[in-house]
């Protein structure tokens, strides 16, 4: 159990305090950590994971394959092939190792305040090896019967050969992954708290292999069960080696006699021909598979205490988990799902499904291009490589998608014109595909409920909205000397293009209480007595719902490079940042105050990017680089002579939305009609019963009203961000 092998592995880390240097008594000390990598009894804990190829002839791999040549009455020919076929497709040879014990560097006669000791375990090749297989030899010959007529008169005599195989090398990726870590005091057997890992594995003789088949949620909530995690090269060789001979022959033979005494010669001839076809074919299918471990459950224990976390669900897409089980000290079961923001807004999902796409000869005319039902391949901000477009640049983008055209810009802007073929060169889906838009915590499996909107036991539940559409500030936005702006193009000046958070919001509604013997029951209460999804699945499409749901914060603005400078939460109060340095670092930080309300100038950065740095930069005074305080310049003010600074922050350039969407408010006998005008769709509308219990039902053309003695606050929001908020009361005599 003892075999050397290359590269190094940490036996100790040790920091000396170099007290003796520092005092006249000495007694330095060092600290650090130990290493240990064996197992309880004494062996080595190091797997190798493959071993070299050359040099490898101790490789449990390596077994002989004979097969013979028969011969008849001379001995056979014997041969032996090596495996493992497809060797090279194995992993490249490493150690790892099972198990790893981390102390403090231990002290003489130190035992009661000792720390004790950590130990590491990992999942190695031994648990989960590289696993080869082959179909059996599959082979069959057709040759004519040796005493056939064909074989005796040889015309036409064939023999023929077709054999097929295949071959599978099945790889993973655990060598190495963490299985548990446990805590223990000093001269203690027993752990004072555990994490351990397990993955989807099923038995594999002595050891495992892993298994990628799993519950997938689609993007509409359909359930199904798949693989993921896994992928497969395939390459099948096919070969063919013909022979035909073709012999003829003519045979003259002169025979010679006698007639009495006259000599006769009387020759004959004969013809001779052979026709002979020899053929064989192979084919050999080669696949390679690479599974990735899936984490399915995670247990935790502390002082006795388990708490076990299993992932339940994942998505179809990418394979992010979305759908947790924990186990709580009470062995009751809380599940958590989250929604990928993704489902909701398209332009945040996978690039893939338009990247790289081609057409040929378009004609643009002032910008838009007719390309029919192929609008469905693109998206808004996809970028394009227009190599014929008039204006002289070559890439574009997509700023405008209908149902049959494409509206198309350059970097500056300007409108693309002319034939010329355009590609795809990145995608206006941006591939945030890990970001989430709502969460939701239940008692009861929530995975059933993402069709119906109907979910019980619910604990917490939270949404936030994105957007890709952000003001920024006009520093950069200036006039060239052809009168033309710098640039039009929004995802160039970064007001569009980067999907952001937007609001976040929380789900208000009562909570169940009970009342268990004069005690609250802290095992079932706190559930919601109500609750509607912020984001649910309405007539094949994901919607917004704002009933009961509140903003907790907004963020308002962001500069072009992503950094957030304003937000402001849910009772109005703002708070913002300031960037410079190339806006890769914060000048300052400010409560109760909006970005334009506040800024900072340490004469220190000028030199870095006096466009997008300009915000509170005093230009006019050129800073004193001899004299400075905390930095490399300063300010210098001569006695009598006052430095004057004036600076005009600029106003976010992004008009708001011009919004006139109107609620009114018609009475119809003991029923009101809430209708809604210059709302651009889609429109969302909520509502917050303040007092009373009216029934409210959507009807054609708004929402109706009935009941007496209410009040209702209404909330509109529409495709442009426009909100409006009317009440509506009603007092019956």
């Amino acid at each position: 159990k003892k075999k050397l092998g290359g590269g190094s592995r940490v036996k100790k880390i040790q920091i000396e305090d170099e007290w003796q240097n520092m005092t006249s008594t000495g007694g330095s000390s060092n600290y650090g950590q130990q290493y240990e990598y064996t197992l309880a009894d004494g062996t080595s804990s190091g797997v190798a994971s493959y071993e070299p190829q050359l040099g490898g002839d101790e490789n449990p791999f390596r077994q002989p394959i004979t097969y013979s040549i028969d011969k008849t009455w001379v001995p056979n020919d014997d041969f032996y092939q090596e495996e493992p076929f497809g060797e090279s497709f194995f992993p490249t040879p490493s150690v790892g190792y099972s198990k790893v014990t981390v102390k403090n560097i231990e002290r003489e006669n130190v035992t009661r305040h000792a720390t004790g000791k950590v130990v590491h375990e990992f999942y190695t090749a031994k648990d989960f090896p590289t696993i080869t297989k082959r179909s059996p030899l599959y082979h069959q010959r057709a040759k004519d019967d040796p005493w056939s007529l064909r074989s005796l008169l040889k015309i036409d005599v064939r023999d023929y050969m077709t054999a097929s195989q295949g071959f599978s090398i099945e790889l993973n990726d655990m060598h190495g992954k963490p299985k548990s870590q446990a805590v223990y005091q000093e001269n203690q057997s027993t752990p004072i708290s555990t994490v351990t890992y397990k993955y989807k594995s099923e038995n594999y003789l002595d050891a495992f292999k892993l298994k990628n088949k799993c519950t997938t949620v689609e993007k509409n909530g359909t359930i199904e069960a798949k693989t993921i995690g896994e992928f497969f090269d395939m390459v099948a060789d096919f070969r063919e080696e013909k022979t035909n001979t073709l012999n003829f022959g003519l045979g003259i033979n002169i025979d010679g006699m006698l007639f009495g005494v006259y000599p006769a010669v009387v020759p004959s001839v004969w013809p001779s021909f052979a026709k002979q076809k020899t053929r064989f074919r192979s084919a050999t299918t080669t696949k390679v598979i690479q599974r990735f471990g899936i984490l399915e459950e995670t247990i935790a224990t502390d002082l006795g205490s388990t708490v076990a976390t299993k992932n339940l669900a994942y998505d179809a897409e990418t394979g992010d988990v979305l759908l947790t089980e924990t186990t709580t000290n009470f062995n009751d079961k809380v599940y958590s799902f989250k929604y990928p923001a993704w489902w909701y807004y398209e332009s945040m999902g996978p690039a893939y499904q338009n990247i790289g796409f081609e057409m040929a000869n378009i004609l643009f005319v002032n910008g838009i291009a007719n390309i029919g039902s192929n609008t469905k391949y693109f998206r808004e901000g996809d970028e394009l490589a227009i190599p014929n477009n008039s204006t002289g640049n070559k890439k574009g983008w997509v700023i405008a998608v209908t149902a049959t055209t494409i509206e198309v810009v350059d970097r500056y802007g300007l409108p693309a014109n002319g034939y010329s073929d355009i590609k795809v060169l990145r995608s206006g889906k941006r591939n945030t595909l890990t970001t989430d838009m709502a969460t939701i915590t239940t008692l009861t499996n929530p995975i059933s409920s993402l069709k119906s909107n109907v979910y019980q036991n619910v604990l917490q539940a939270g949404a936030v909205e994105f957007s890709n559409k952000r003001e920024t500030y006009c520093n950069c936005i200036t006039s060239s000397g052809s009168n033309l702006p710098f640039t039009t193009n929004p995802y160039i000046l970064g007001t569009k293009g980067s999907w952001r958070p937007l609001k976040s919001h929380t789900h208000l509604t009562a909570r169940s209480q009970s009342n268990y013997n004069t005690n609250t029951n802290i095992r079932k209460d706190g559930t919601f007595t109500s609750y509607t999804p912020f984001y649910k699945w309405v007539a094949g499409t994901w919607q917004k719902d704002l009933k009961d749901w509140t903003y907790v914060s907004e963020v308002t603005e962001f500069n072009i490079y992503g950094e957030e400078l304003e937000n402001k939460d849910a009772l109005g109060r703002y708070s913002s940042a300031t960037f410079g340095y190339n806006q890769a670092m914060a000048l300052s930080v400010a409560a109760n105050s909006e970005y334009k309300e506040q800024g900072f100038d340490g004469f220190e950065d000028y030199n870095f990017n006096p466009c997008v740095d300009d915000h509170f930069k005093f230009t006019g005074n050129t800073p004193d680089t001899i004299q400075s305080h905390t930095g490399r310049r300063s300010l210098k003010v001569l006695n009598g002579v006052p430095v004057i600074m004036n600076k005009q922050i600029e106003e976010s350039c992004d008009p708001t939305p011009i919004c006139n969407v109107i609620l009114t408010f018609t009475q119809d006998a003991d029923l009101y009609l809430v209708s809604i005008a210059n709302a651009s769709t889609p429109i969302s509308i909520s509502w917050d019963i303040i007092s009373g219990t009216p029934t409210i039902i959507p009807v054609a053309g708004g929402l109706q009203v009935s009941g007496c003695d209410y009040t209702i606050e209404f909330t509109v929001t529409d495709s442009k961000g426009c909100i409006t908020t009317k009440t509506l009361s009603r007092v019956c005599l």
